[in-house]
């Protein structure tokens, strides 16, 4: 590798990481200091907070259109095998999230659950909400990205799903009041997330198979916990 690859190469990993601390200190604070209805906050914060950096530096890079949705993972082939597999990690997710919830609380898996269809609806805008910024940012952006520069896979997933978890400190302790416990085993769990959504990233190449799966697991969390 030329001298000049390898410095552009690291470039493009220091815009990516300044990208995510930028967005990680705003979200932070963001997090800590206001309290806003979760729909607006999601619907329109999130996105205020999330793109503005990454367009930033996909204009300094003279990306157009086009190139700017192939960075964040949007393609038109593999879309059948993305749903499939979206819908089945997501299936994984729930299932996991229903069992973890009962063996904890000392139920039966088969115990009585039922969801008013507004309430079902009301739960997935927002967890396919949530997912969709969430997703194109950190399994389409920076996973590619870390791909193109590392050339690692699993560096590359273990490392956006690091980032992935890490976003999620701010408003774990203000939620648990600082108890450790719930604080590990959340990140933990987010930490598993990010891995299989940034896996089924690189296995599809098309963002929809994680925005799915990331969806049925904010659904899960929604009606579950």
């Amino acid at each position: 590798m030329s001298e000049a690859s390898q410095e552009k190469r690291i470039e493009i990993l220091r815009r990516t990481l300044m990208v995510y601390v930028v967005i990680f200190i705003l979200w932070g604070l963001y997090r800590l200091l206001f309290r806003f209805p979760v729909f607006i906050e999601e619907l329109l914060f999130k996105p205020l907070i999330f793109l503005p950096p990454v367009f930033s530096v996909l204009a300094g890079e003279g990306k157009r259109w086009r190139e700017v949705l192939r960075a964040f993972g949007f393609r038109k082939t593999g879309f059948s095998l993305s749903l499939y597999y979206g819908l089945t990690l997501g299936a994984v997710y729930i299932l996991a999230v229903r069992l973890g919830i009962l063996v904890f609380s000392g139920g039966t898996f088969v115990s009585g659950f039922s969801v008013a269809p507004l309430r079902l609806l009301s739960v997935f805008t927002l967890s396919f909400i949530t997912a969709f910024w969430e997703q194109i940012v950190f399994s389409g952006f920076m996973l590619l990205r870390f791909m193109h520069v590392l050339k690692d896979e699993w560096g590359s997933v273990g490392l956006a799903s690091l980032l992935f978890t890490l976003l999620h400190l701010p408003i774990l302790f203000v939620e648990s009041n600082t108890q450790l416990l719930f604080v590990v085993i959340q990140l933990v769990l987010f930490f598993l997330v990010g891995f299989g959504n940034a896996v089924l990233m690189l296995r599809t190449r098309n963002i929809f198979a994680p925005i799915l799966s990331h969806t049925f697991w904010a659904m899960a969390a929604g009606l579950f916990i």
